[in-house]
């Protein structure tokens, strides 16, 4: 087996080697410059021996093909530019330009700004149903009627979403396949899926809350694209993309990435590229049992919750879910108050920052979200426990909660209504509103966002067409979408 390429970084250090080459701090920044100075001394350029990620032939060409072997791809690329260079890539490579797409309305912006660059026009996907503001995924049925009715080859779905909800990947590549086509899966969020698939610690667990579905990667998808730097120990921006099957041009794949990827790659996030994949053939194994303790622990103990409600499997199942990562935290607060004044994701998210110490990743009206991963320590589950369980105490249900627009009942799993904002509109669900007076055509998000704008007071937007994206961020998911009437 080749050497690991963090490894051979790391001895570059101890050489001889002197930098007569970029980068301009020479591998060699003054102590004031703290913890800069350790990163600048494995900061390097295409040097001698140590390959050349645009076109790879040596120590990166092998970690590559690494990569594919433990991920089980075919052919697997580095991206040093995050998931959104692979979505990038991807969508550009696998559809025409001025063609069109089929995609999850719940896409990251990334998605959204290929589409823009290829000129593209979108038949949307939306979600069955909602529990709250956390959806359950798209359908293989959802995905065979837009593509009977549109005939389009590409599509585009997101899995695990934001919130740890999976989408039935295996029935839609069938669909998708059925049909000639190509599925492309943004798995940002679950690159960790591999390693954790099948893994349950049997003694604490109960149902299936602290069972892992498996990745797109080894259930028919073409194109998966994962943030290592999300769920497993990799610095952030690194992430990979996953040739899955011989109906993808590898090359034509690597010519966008080329396009979109910088020309001065860091070797320094492809050394943590390289060390996760060290860690996942050696000591991903016991991290994982370990995890799956401390998840499986913080579940049955968070049933005692009596205000504050954690997303259980359960939850997700009854409300049409396919599965669930049950290493997303959701917490909802739904129908919460304290002192008779209402209690929302973002009030526990403050909380615990400011009382407790804990940074959640979101918050949201009805939820808050904690991720977690195998670098999780027994400490940091027990003190967001002990946390969660004293703010508990503190609140009560509200007696004013409507049941139509809150999630009464949650501990049964019960189901509300979807959310009103973003449903099909004009052109078989496409969104697309924005003419010219007694022009039907529709317009893509290209030529909104390059048509001519005017800047109002949000008073006076209702009823206009968007000349630019409105996000909800953290996770980036647009919320409005150029050429949609607001």
């Amino acid at each position: 087996m080749s050497e690991n390429f963090y490894k051979k970084l790391m001895a570059l250090g101890s050489s001889n080697r002197y930098p007569f080459h970029m980068p301009g701090h020479k591998r060699n920044l003054p102590d004031e410059a703290g913890f800069l100075r350790d990163i600048a001394g494995a900061d390097i350029t295409e040097i001698d021996g140590f390959d050349d990620l645009a076109a790879p032939e040596g120590v990166i060409s092998d970690e590559q093909r690494r990569a594919a072997r433990i991920f089980g791809a075919g052919e697997t690329f580095f991206l040093v530019g995050g998931s959104t260079l692979g979505i990038l890539s991807s969508i550009c490579a696998q559809t025409e330009y001025g063609g069109m797409i089929i995609m999850d309305r719940m896409s990251h912006k990334s998605a959204y700004n290929a589409v823009y660059l290829n000129g593209l026009s979108v038949k949307y996907l939306y979600p069955s149903s909602w529990l709250g503001s956390v959806h359950a995924g798209i359908t293989p049925e959802s995905v065979a009627l837009a593509m009977d009715e549109t005939g389009v080859k590409t599509v585009f779905v997101t899995s695990p979403t934001y919130d740890g909800i999976v989408s039935d990947i295996e029935g839609i590549a069938k669909e998708v396949h059925k049909r000639g086509g190509i599925l492309i899966v943004d798995e940002a969020h679950g690159a960790h899926l591999s390693l954790m698939a099948g893994c349950r610690h049997e003694e604490i667990c109960t149902e299936k809350n602290i069972e892992f579905p498996e990745s797109a990667v080894k259930k028919g998808a073409d194109i998966v694209i994962q943030s290592l730097h999300k769920t497993l120990p990799a610095l952030t921006q690194t992430a990979l993309l996953h040739i899955c099957s011989e109906r993808i041009d590898p090359s034509a794949v690597k010519q966008k990435i080329n396009i979109f990827q910088t020309s001065s790659p860091s070797y320094i996030l492809m050394a943590s590229i390289s060390y996760c994949l060290h860690f996942t053939e050696n000591e991903a194994k016991e991290a994982a049992e370990g995890y799956i303790k401390r998840l499986s622990g913080f579940y049955e103990r968070c049933g005692r919750l009596k205000n504050l409600k954690l997303l259980t499997w359960e939850m997700a199942s009854d409300m049409g879910a396919y599965a669930f990562d049950p290493g997303k935290l959701a917490i909802f607060t739904t129908g919460c108050e304290r002192e008779g004044r209402a209690y929302n994701g973002t009030a526990l998210k403050d909380e615990l920052l400011k009382s407790y110490g804990l940074d959640l990743e979101m918050a949201a009206d009805d939820h808050a979200l904690a991720m977690t991963s195998v670098m999780d320590t027994d400490d940091g589950f027990m003190r967001l426990e002990n946390a969660l369980s004293e703010i508990d105490e503190t609140l009560e249900r509200s007696s004013k909660a409507d049941p139509e627009a809150a999630m009464t009942g949650m501990g049964s799993g019960s189901v509300t209504g979807k959310i009103t904002g973003l449903k099909p509109g004009t052109g078989g669900g496409m969104i697309r509103v924005m003419t010219q007076p007694g022009d039907n055509t529709l317009h893509t998000i290209r030529e909104a966002m390059d048509s001519g704008s005017e800047l109002v007071p949000i008073k006076d937007a209702a009823g206009k067409v968007a000349a630019q994206f409105v996000y909800v961020y953290p996770p980036g998911i647009p919320v409005i979408v150029p050429g949609e009437r607001i």
